[in-house]
């Protein structure tokens, strides 16, 4: 309709309205997003009440489905259950704060808006990367502002890459397994501050790391 302001999320996610009683916590665990996450994309601070009332943005989150009332036949809950846990197939690649969420943002080193290609899980210096799946080392060296990274191929055209890493523990065209330890959180390359860079990509493209990670 002319004249409506349309609102459209620089990643996958959905709004919500803020009801009486609703926390980050609640809302992310309801529709299947991250409490982390949501801090980052509502610049909310961990402390922070919400306000009734109000809207936020749910990363990764999808609008809950209606459930089918004929008899006999599965609901489309479940189906969309089902759907969105398949395709959580990686896990966390390291114990941190997300500290900044794929889609568009200012720059941090600068005030223009660029896009972001993965998830920024802030951790201390040294702490130890795991691979998110089982796959192969495609690449493990410099990457430009990237720094020290690490890629790993896996089935179906997907990858994943780690930068920013201080070491790198395996070397290009090793098998690894998920959970493997392959380097270690550093602030290589373009960065400000120590920090996992992680991406999900699909047949070469960047995809929001939050859909796969379970």
């Amino acid at each position: 309709k002319l004249g409506t302001v349309l609102r459209i999320p620089n990643q996958d996610g959905i709004f919500v309205k803020v009801n009486k009683n609703d926390t980050v916590a609640k809302l992310a665990d309801k529709h299947g997003s991250y409490k982390q996450a949501v801090f980052a994309a509502n610049l909310l601070s961990e402390d922070g009440q919400l306000r009734a009332g109000t809207e936020i943005f749910l990363p990764g989150a999808k609008v809950a489905a209606v459930t089918a009332s004929a008899p006999g036949r599965a609901s489309r809950a479940s189906s969309a259950k089902v759907s969105a846990s398949s395709s959580r197939m990686f896990r966390w690649p390291v114990m941190g704060k997300i500290s900044s969420v794929f889609g568009w943002r200012r720059s941090p080193f600068g005030r223009r808006r660029v896009f972001h290609s993965g998830l920024d899980i802030r951790a201390p210096r040294g702490r130890g990367i795991v691979a998110a799946g089982e796959g192969r080392v495609v690449h493990s060296g410099w990457m430009g502002g990237y720094g020290k990274t690490v890629v790993i191929s896996h089935p179906g055209g997907l990858s994943t890459l780690y930068g920013h890493c201080s070491s790198l523990l395996v070397r290009n065209g090793a098998s690894v397994k998920a959970g493997q330890l392959i380097a270690r959180v550093g602030s290589t390359g373009r960065s400000t501050g120590n920090h996992l860079h992680f991406e999900v990509r699909r047949n070469g493209t960047p995809m929001s790391p939050l859909r796969y990670l379970r």
